[in-house]
């Protein structure tokens, strides 16, 4: 017996292999998940991927959703943002347009349409978008705020400080009191433009 044992401990020892007829069984291979088979499991798989920063995987699982169902409206709303985030305005204005159409009381959509739209210079149906949201959901101070940059980036100072007002009420975000100064100063209004940015500095804690 105690040969056998040292025979098997060299063979161990050498790095040879069990003989075929004493090998244990492999393991069985795991199997991939099975593609989802429905719009709306391939969206939850498409969340699933972008809560791992899986980007790939996001977007691929956002165009399956779309070709189980092409007026699948949450797929085309995220992939209108992807769209935009890539730079494709273009496109991204045509996604989002969908979704609007397939849920009109989609807020978050609307926004992200108004976006896209004003990068590209469509202020009026920018605008139309976001008067939308303001009737749809008044206590949103994100479509404030789009609308401010708007009339800043057009020159309309005044106006912009209006609609920064109407923001920072609903949100007070200490951000849009930068946007704020920053027309007060176009106007030429130093005083109020400090009382923003110090408003700023006091909302800021410390380093």
């Amino acid at each position: 017996m105690r040969r056998v044992l040292a025979s098997l401990a060299l063979v161990l020892v050498a790095g040879c292999s069990w003989p075929e007829r004493a090998a244990a069984p492999s393991a069985p291979a795991i199997s991939s998940p099975a593609a989802p088979d429905s719009a709306p499991a391939a969206i939850e798989r498409a969340r699933t991927a972008l809560h791992r920063k899986e980007m790939g995987k996001y977007i691929e699982y956002l165009n399956l959703a779309l070709k189980l169902d092409p007026n699948y409206q949450p797929a085309l709303a995220e992939l209108g943002m992807v769209q935009a985030a890539t730079g494709d305005l273009k496109t991204s204005v045509a996604t989002l347009t969908r979704a609007c159409r397939l849920n009109p009381q989609d807020v978050s959509c609307r926004l992200n349409l108004a976006s896209s739209q004003q990068k590209l210079g469509q202020t009026e149906a920018a605008l139309q978008q976001l008067h939308t949201v303001q009737q749809l959901q008044p206590g949103n101070p994100r479509s404030y705020y789009l609308e401010g940059a708007l009339y800043a980036d057009q020159g309309q100072h005044a106006r912009a400080i209006e609609c920064f007002t109407q923001a920072y009420n609903r949100s007070m975000d200490a951000k849009v009191l930068v946007s704020r100064g920053m027309s007060h100063l176009k106007l030429g209004d130093k005083q109020l433009a400090r009382h923003d940015f110090q408003a700023v500095v006091d909302h800021c804690p410390d380093p």
